[in-house]
C-alpha cells in the first residue's frame, strides 16, 4: 500500500457506500476525498449532482456528523437535517437522523446510516434542486432562518 493511501478511512467509506448505495447507484456519486488524521478524526466527502456531502467521524468524542454544501464550492457546509428542511419545507426536527459512531446493525440501538438513507432518498431530488446554483441563494436564506429557530 502506498503512503498516500495510508491516511484513508476505508471502513467509513465502505459503510457510506453500503448504506447510501442509492447515491452511487442512481446518481453516480463519487468519493472526492477520504482522509484520516493521526488522532482519529476521519472525513469522507462525496460529490453528487449539485451537492457535496461531508461525513465527519470523531473517534475521541464518539461523534458522527453529516453536512452538505453546494458542489460548486460557492456556499457553506450545513447539517443535513437543516438543508433538507430548507429544501422541503418540513420541520428540521422531524428530519434529524441521529447517527451513532459505532454503526453496528447488530446493536439494539442501531440508528445509523440506514436512518439517514430513509430520510434522504425520498427527498434527494428536492435537495439537489435546492442546491442548484440558481436556487442556492434562496435555500441558504432558508437555512439561516432554520438555524435561528433551532439555536436562538
Amino acid at each position: 500500500m502506498s503512503s498516500s493511501r495510508g491516511h484513508r478511512d476505508a471502513e467509513l467509506e465502505t459503510t457510506i457506500r453500503r448504506y447510501l448505495v442509492f447515491l452511487f447507484r442512481d446518481w453516480a456519486a463519487t468519493v472526492s476525498s477520504n482522509t484520516r488524521e493521526a488522532f482519529g478524526n476521519s472525513e469522507v466527502t462525496i460529490g453528487v449532482q449539485n451537492l457535496e456531502f461531508q461525513f465527519l467521524k470523531n473517534n475521541r468524542d464518539n461523534e458522527f456528523r453529516v453536512a452538505v454544501a453546494p458542489r460548486s464550492g460557492h456556499g457553506v457546509w450545513e447539517l443535513i437535517h437543516v438543508a433538507l428542511a430548507a429544501s422541503t419545507g418540513e420541520s428540521a426536527a422531524t428530519l434529524k437522523a441521529p447517527i451513532l459512531y459505532h454503526d453496528n446493525p447488530a446493536s439494539l440501538s442501531y440508528i445509523g446510516l440506514t436512518n439517514l438513507a430513509s430520510v434522504l432518498e425520498p427527498r434527494f431530488e428536492r435537495l439537489n434542486r435546492a442546491f442548484a446554483p440558481e436556487n442556492y441563494p434562496n435555500t441558504h436564506s432558508r437555512m439561516v432562518e432554520i438555524e435561528r429557530l433551532i439555536h436562538p
